[in-house]
């Protein structure tokens, strides 16, 4: 079952709350049962409104197999691997959808190192880490 089957069968049972149960609780007087059930239909819409958007950044040298291992999250050839110099040299956004498909994004050498300066900034202030530069080769 996908998490698009999921949310459509949570929202086929709010609907069928809605529309047939609650009523007929109210009808025989079932009050708690109603409070109770409303206040799980309210966090149940709730979750079902909940972006549930995962990102993942993927950096390192030239070469080192970034691509490939996208590739075998995701199940498909979806960047191109294995060949010869920089394929995917610039910065690339890949989303996942449970439907067949996929967008990619290309950011310029300029937004990279603008990222990149912000996470190195980042990490320093917060001194979780310290950012070095190592090389390959």
């Amino acid at each position: 079952m996908t998490s698009l089957d999921i949310v459509k069968r949570a929202e086929s049972l709010v609907e069928f709350y809605r529309t047939g149960v609650r009523s007929q609780l109210e009808e025989h007087g079932l009050r708690e049962a109603v409070e109770s059930l409303d206040r799980s239909e309210a966090i149940l819409r709730a979750a079902l409104k909940r972006d549930t958007t995962l990102s993942i950044g993927f950096l390192g040298e030239s070469q080192v197999g970034k691509s490939t291992i996208i590739n075998a999250l995701v199940g498909v050839s979806a960047l191109p691997s294995g060949g010869v110099g920089p394929l995917t040299a610039q910065a690339t956004r890949v989303s996942y959808r449970d439907q067949h498909g996929f967008s990619v994004k290309y950011h310029g050498r300029n937004r990279l190192n603008e990222i990149r300066l912000a996470l190195e900034s980042d990490l320093k202030r917060k001194k979780k880490i310290g950012v070095f530069r190592a090389s390959c080769g």
